[in-house]
C-alpha cells in the first residue's frame, strides 16, 4: 500500500475543493514514494515551511489541512493506531462515526469480503465524512483478489444514497513510473457493456463520495448496466477534460465548447446534432469508447456515452453516442430539445 506523487497531488487537490476536513483514517499503514521537496513542486499553491518535512501520510495530510491522521489495520506489524478486521462489516463501537474521511489506498481488493470492508467503510464515517478510495482497474494480476471495476463504486455507493463527487481513470504508461494520464469517469466512459481495449497500461481508478443525510450503512446494489433506465451521471459528479501528470507536474486540461443546435428528430426519443467539422472522428465498431466529447443540458453532464443506439431511441434519457461524425443522442425528459428552452453544449478536450 502506498501513494506515489500523482496520487498524492490528486487527493491535495480534493481535499481542496471539496474541503474534506479531519480527522482522516487510511486503511493500512500509507507508504509515501516521493519527497518532500517533490510535493511542494508538485503542489505549490500551498505556503509550506521549507523546512517541514513530509515522510508519512499524516505529515502529507498535515500540509493539506488535516490535522489528524489515524491507520487501521488487521494486524500492528507496520503500526497501525487501531485493529480491525474488515471482513466484519461492524467496526469496534468506539470507531464508529469517528472519522471524517477514510481513504482506502489499496486496501480494498486484498480484502475477501469486499461487501463487509464497504459497510466498514461507511459506518467509520461521520455524517458528511468522505470515502476516498485508489483501486486497481487493469494489468494487476495477483495484486489482490480482485480488480475492480469503477461501476462497483458507483452502484454501490449510489445505492448507499452518498453524494459522488469525482471519478479518475489514472493510466500508467510501460517503463514510466512517474507519469500517468488522467481521465475523467462516468458511468458509461468504459461504454455500455462493453470492454474496452486499455493495452498495456496499468489502471488504477481514484473516487470520492461523501455520505449525505440519509446514507445507508449497508447496501446492495444492482449492477447499473441492467437497471430499467439509463443510468445518469450524478448530479454531484464532476467533469473535467482529461490532462497529464508527470511527477505530480501537471500538462493539459485544456477543452473547447460548442454550443449544440437547432436538432433533427432521428427515431423514437434519439435527435441528431450537427457537429462542427474540426471535431475529431468519435466512436466506431473498432474503436468502441473514442469519443472523448462530454455532452451537458443546462449545464448538467448527461449520459451515459457511448450507448448503443436502440437504447438512446427506446430509453432516453440523457444516453447519448458520438458515433463518427455526428451525435446521436437524447434529451433527459424525452422532451424535444429545440422547444424545451434548455440549452446543449459539447466539450471536447484539446489534443
Amino acid at each position: 500500500m502506498g501513494l506515489d506523487i500523482n496520487m498524492a497531488t490528486i487527493l491535495a487537490d480534493w481535499i481542496e475543493r471539496y474541503a474534506i476536513a479531519g480527522p482522516m483514517l487510511t486503511l493500512g499503514v500509507q507508504q509515501l514514494s516521493f519527497t518532500s521537496e517533490q510535493f511542494r513542486q508538485a503542489d505549490n499553491r500551498r505556503d509550506q515551511e521549507r523546512g517541514s518535512a513530509i515522510t508519512t501520510a499524516a505529515d502529507l495530510f498535515s500540509a493539506c489541512g488535516i490535522e489528524a491522521t489515524f491507520s487501521l489495520d488487521i494486524s500492528t506489524d507496520e503500526g497501525a493506531d487501531f485493529l480491525f478486521d474488515l471482513n466484519n462489516p461492524l467496526p469496534p463501537p468506539d470507531l464508529v462515526s469517528r472519522f471524517a474521511a477514510v481513504l482506502n489506498g489499496g486496501t480494498l481488493e486484498h480484502v475477501f469480503n469486499l461487501p463487509n470492508a464497504l459497510s466498514a467503510i461507511t459506518r467509520l464515517l461521520r455524517p458528511g465524512g468522505c470515502a476516498l478510495h485508489v483501486v486497481p482497474v487493469h494489468n494487476w494480476v495477483d495484486h489482490g483478489f480482485y480488480q475492480i471495476s469503477p461501476t462497483l463504486l458507483f452502484d454501490y455507493y449510489t445505492a448507499a444514497r452518498f453524494e459522488i463527487f469525482e471519478a479518475a481513470a489514472l493510466f500508467y504508461p510501460e517503463r514510466q513510473p512517474d507519469r500517468c494520464e488522467i481521465e475523467p469517469l462516468v458511468p458509461g466512459a468504459c461504454g455500455v457493456g462493453s470492454s474496452p481495449d486499455f493495452g498495456h497500461h496499468r489502471v488504477l481508478c481514484m473516487f470520492a463520495a461523501r455520505k449525505a443525510a440519509g446514507a445507508r450503512d449497508e447496501a446492495t446494489p444492482i449492477q447499473s448496466l441492467y437497471a430499467a433506465e439509463p443510468v445518469r451521471p450524478p448530479p454531484s459528479l464532476r467533469w473535467f477534460a482529461p490532462y497529464s501528470l508527470t511527477g505530480g507536474v501537471r500538462q493539459g486540461g485544456e477543452c473547447t465548447r460548442y454550443a449544440l443546435g437547432p436538432f433533427r428528430r432521428e427515431e423514437g426519443r434519439a435527435w441528431l446534432a450537427a457537429l462542427p467539422g474540426d471535431i475529431a472522428e468519435g466512436d466506431a465498431p473498432d474503436a468502441p469508447v473514442r469519443s472523448r466529447l462530454a455532452l451537458f443540458e443546462d449545464g448538467r453532464l448527461l449520459g451515459p456515452a457511448h450507448a448503443p443506439h436502440a437504447l438512446i431511441r427506446a430509453k432516453g434519457g440523457g444516453c447519448y453516442s458520438h458515433w463518427r461524425d455526428s451525435l446521436l443522442f437524447s434529451s433527459s425528459d424525452g422532451s424535444d430539445p429545440n422547444r424545451n428552452g434548455r440549452y446543449y453544449t459539447a466539450i471536447i478536450p484539446r489534443p
